[in-house]
């Protein structure tokens, strides 16, 4: 099965969802802050039902989309220069990613 139609199959075509937010949460970009009180104990992490099938293919999309597309290779690089971690960059683009093809789906239009 080719790849490209994952995204498309899993969410019925980006309608699944009411939000962009939660169709983030099922593709695995969306973390969640693991408090305790008032304040946090550990890194932020993803909810643990996420889609690792579509985790995994918006992750390579990322990295892919990092070398090759100016706007989000300015966006990673600006991220790094701001001391972020490295897989929260990727997942920030990955989100960003998610909201795009969501977008597309939706509009209609590229």
């Amino acid at each position: 099965m080719n790849a490209a139609i994952y995204p498309t199959i899993f969410t019925s075509f980006f309608t699944r969802y009411e939000n962009l937010k939660q169709l983030a949460c099922f593709c695995g970009a969306a973390p969640f802050e693991y408090t305790y009180g008032t304040s946090p104990q550990k890194w932020a992490k993803t909810h643990h039902m996420e889609n690792r099938v579509l985790k995994r293919q918006f992750h390579m999309c990322a990295l892919s989309a990092i070398n090759h597309d100016p706007e989000l290779r300015e966006y990673y690089q600006r991220k790094a220069a701001e001391g972020k971690n490295k897989m929260l960059e990727i997942n920030n683009v990955r989100n960003k990613l998610i909201l795009r093809n969501c977008t597309v789906m939706k509009r209609q239009k590229p």
